[in-house]
Order: structure tokens, then C-alpha cells, then sequence
């Protein structure tokens, strides 16, 4: 399987989906230019985002490109729904030893 997506998003749903199989392989060639959008009857806003964002150092842009549009090596880790799943997998595995083996019993009487 394969999909060509930009890596913000990417990241994101690798990190929510817990997806442990997906590798970045390749850019794509598509570059985007991150920006910030107001209302036009909100200048005052555009203003304050533009100083905001001017005020970015090219170390905390890298700082935080590299926490929010990278690809951390995803790991398995159990879950909640795992244990429950195993829990009822092992009750209806004794019930049904319990039964048989009380069945044979009463067979044997």
C-alpha cells in the first residue's frame, strides 16, 4: 500500500492511529508555504499574527517542524481494548473447560 499525503497530516494520524507500518520514503515535490489567515475586517489581528510569526527564530521554526511534522518511531504498546479482549478470551476459555470437564465428570457417575 502506498499514499502520497503532506507530512503535518501524516504525522498527525500516524500519532492518533497509533499506525506502526507506515515508513516516509520519498518527498513528493510539493512545497507548502504555511500561513496564517485573518478576516479582512480584522486587521488589527493580521498585525499581531505578522509580528508573531516574524519573531520565529530559525532554531524554534526547526524546533517546531521537528515536533509537529516529523515521524517518530512508532512503537507497539498494548492497549486497553488488547486487555479486555484477553481477559474475555481466558473466561470463556475456563468456562468452557469448566463445563466439559464437569460434564465428562457427571458421564462418569
Amino acid at each position: 500500500d502506498a499514499m502520497v499525503m503532506n507530512l503535518a497530516s501524516a504525522s498527525f494520524e500516524i500519532e492518533r492511529l497509533k499506525i506502526t507500518n507506515l515508513q516516509v520514503v520519498a518527498e513528493a515535490g510539493f512545497d507548502y508555504e504555511f500561513s496564517f489567515a485573518t478576516r479582512n475586517d480584522q486587521p488589527e489581528l493580521a498585525v499581531i499574527f505578522d509580528k508573531g510569526v516574524d519573531s520565529i527564530t530559525p532554531e524554534d521554526r526547526e524546533e517546531i517542524e521537528s515536533a509537529w511534522l516529523s515521524i517518530r518511531d512508532a512503537y507497539w504498546r498494548p492497549d486497553k481494548e488488547l486487555f479486555i479482549g484477553l481477559v474475555l478470551v481466558m473466561v470463556t476459555l475456563w468456562t468452557v473447560c469448566s463445563v466439559t470437564s464437569h460434564g465428562s465428570l457427571w458421564i462418569n457417575l
